[in-house]
């Protein structure tokens, strides 16, 4: 009888992990070519203005109060890319690195958070879509949906659990390259 219970046990164990079928795109880099803030022409605007500011105010001082100010505004950003400190290229091209093993991994999250106590509910798992839930301590969950319009190109839809669909943020992504770069791998 313990016997018959391990071989379900480990039926189980095994098909639930053969339940991922990955998308059907390129491993690589890839870069976001549209998102609602490359669509807004005004905030880029306004956003190029104050960096020009910050470029002359950094130039005016010591370089190593420079530095030690960008780091501090690097930190504020959450660590990640603060625009006024490392440019609006941070913004305007934003790269993330899928690796093949990624694809595969049940509870890959397309390099939305590196935090490990997030979590990853896989809701639909078929050649051309990829939904699940995206669940933090302390955050509403949210439901992201890839689509893949073809092996090189990505519709990503975000949006809070519960939420209307005017809520919803929409990127566009294209692959890049097949080996990633520095920047992308950043976004894993």
């Amino acid at each position: 009888m313990k016997s018959l219970s391990y071989l379900i046990l480990l039926f189980s164990l095994s098909t639930s992990a053969s339940n991922i079928t990955p998308i059907d795109v390129k491993a690589g880099e890839w870069k976001i070519i549209e998102s609602p803030l490359t669509k807004n022409k005004e905030m880029m605007k306004q956003l190029k203005v104050q960096q020009e500011k910050m470029k002359k105010m950094f130039a005016d001082m010591p370089p190593e109060q420079a530095a030690m100010l960008k780091e501090k505004m690097k930190a504020f950003g959450g660590g990640g890319a603060n625009p006024m400190a490392t440019g609006l290229d941070g913004l305007t091209d934003m790269r993330v690195c899928i690796k093949e093993e990624d694809l595969k991994k049940e509870n890959y999250n397309f390099g939305q958070n590196k935090n490990e106590k997030c979590k990853v509910k896989v809701i639909k798992s078929t050649k051309k879509e990829y939904t699940y839930k995206h669940l933090c301590p302390g955050e509403k969950p949210r439901i992201i949906n890839v689509m893949a319009n073809n092996n090189s190109e990505l519709t990503v839809k975000h949006a809070n659990e519960g939420e209307s669909n005017s809520s919803k943020v929409v990127l566009r992504m294209k692959w890049f390259a097949s080996k990633c770069s520095e920047k992308s791998l950043k976004n894993r």
